[in-house]
């Protein structure tokens, strides 16, 4: 027993530095993990000034659709999201600003379900029934956009894509997207 409490603190120090160790590693791994997952997204999203087509799809209606920004007087304001995506939903507040600004100036506002599986209910919880909301869009839309992921907020104008975001927006995100829907530059 005495011999017990003789080693228990060095032990208790042994553990305490092996443990200081993992955390180390795993503090290490983690940014590591995180840098490879903001290149990924950097990688997949349509980078600022890129050309893009028509946005082409199926309203919720079920009519037809085709917007082609090259031919529009103001900047458009797309929204993309997933009725079930849990990033959408704190972005709702953002884009309830953005949509509001947009309404102000008296441009489009396009909000994409990727998952085609959006209720009425959903619609008008977060105001889109004034506004063209797509529940398909084409194939070539799909790929030229990037959809791939939620939440996204793009900015359109002249047949380019003027400013974009993937994930949640910050608050300096949406400082910039109503520069970019206002046509004020960015300082």
């Amino acid at each position: 027993m005495t011999k017990v409490r003789q080693y228990l603190p060095v032990a208790c120090w042994a553990l305490g530095a092996v443990l200081v160790v993992n955390t180390a590693r795993l503090v290490r791994t983690n940014r590591s993990l995180t840098s490879q997952i903001v290149n990924l997204h950097r990688s997949i999203a349509l980078p600022a000034g890129a050309r893009v087509p028509p946005v082409v799809g199926t309203d919720v209606q079920g009519r037809d659709y085709s917007l082609d920004t090259e031919s529009e007087m103001m900047p458009v304001l797309l929204l993309v999201f997933s009725p079930t995506c849990p990033a959408c939903d704190q972005n709702w507040p953002h884009w309830d600003s953005l949509v509001a600004t947009q309404e102000e100036l008296g441009g489009k506002i396009v909000a994409v379900d990727i998952t085609g599986r959006v209720r009425a209910d959903y619609i008008d919880v977060h105001g889109l029934r004034r506004h063209t909301v797509l529940t398909t869009v084409t194939s070539e839309t799909a790929m030229s956009y990037r959809f791939r992921f939620t939440p996204q907020t793009l900015v359109l104008h002249h047949g380019q894509l003027m400013e974009g975001w993937t994930g949640v927006l910050r608050d300096e995100d949406v400082a910039a997207a109503v520069q970019a829907l206002t046509g004020a530059e960015t300082p």
